[in-house]
């Protein structure tokens, strides 16, 4: 199904590179392509009240995942959940809405777009992220910033290096196929707050208990 034609809302469009490959003789192994994807970025209206609970949270969580997957920082459980996340999520829900409203709001369709995981990531000086991307988990990624202190890393997609300056406050949504990463960090308490977004079967307890995602 084709998107229909986004809102107006503050956007930034990148070029991404795609691989395709067919076993198909008549169709060359190797085909390289550059598309115009759409990244929201929003700044949350109450962000300063809003951090304070995050950071809370934050310094509650539990850095089980630290430094063994792509995000070489400390690194919260991947379904991380609190009241105050649930309030991030509602507003990123709200905004992918507003950008894609006729596309989502099509009850009878067989999925929906639920939220899959989010954590907090905290990083130190010299921890980054790995380039990677989420095309096979996930329809959309976003990173709010929690905590930028002066050194602070930004978020690069990597096809195209544009740099997403981090700010406290900032949300960044983008599509699941974006490779992206975080060069090393400058300073101490880099907080970020990340996770994914899905397409899912309407019958999914996903959808009817959104704590349980």
């Amino acid at each position: 199904m084709k998107l229909p034609k986004p809102v107006s809302y503050p956007t930034v469009k990148w070029n991404e590179g795609y691989l395709a490959v067919d076993n198909d003789p008549g169709f060359p192994d190797d085909l390289n392509l550059s598309e115009n994807l759409d990244v929201i970025i929003a700044y949350h209206p109450h962000f300063n009240s809003l951090n304070k609970r995050l950071l809370k949270d934050a310094e509650e969580a539990d850095y089980g995942e630290s430094y063994k997957t792509n995000v070489r920082a400390e690194m919260s459980d991947w379904k991380t959940v609190t009241p105050t996340i649930h309030l991030v999520l509602e507003w990123i829900n709200t905004l992918i809405r507003e950008r894609y409203n006729s596309y989502l709001s099509v009850e009878d369709a067989e999925y929906a777009l639920a939220f899959l995981d989010a954590w907090f990531a905290r990083y130190g000086i010299d921890d980054y992220t790995k380039v990677h991307n989420h095309y096979i988990h996930a329809q959309f990624g976003f990173v709010y910033f929690v905590n930028a202190p002066k050194g602070s890393s930004p978020l690069v997609f990597t096809t195209s290096n544009t740099k997403i300056k981090a700010e406290e406050g900032k949300m960044v949504i983008f599509p699941g196929c974006m490779y992206h990463h975080v060069p090393k960090n400058k300073c101490k308490d880099r907080i970020v707050l990340s996770g994914n977004l899905g397409l899912i079967k309407r019958n999914n307890k996903i959808l009817k208990d959104p704590a349980s995602y």
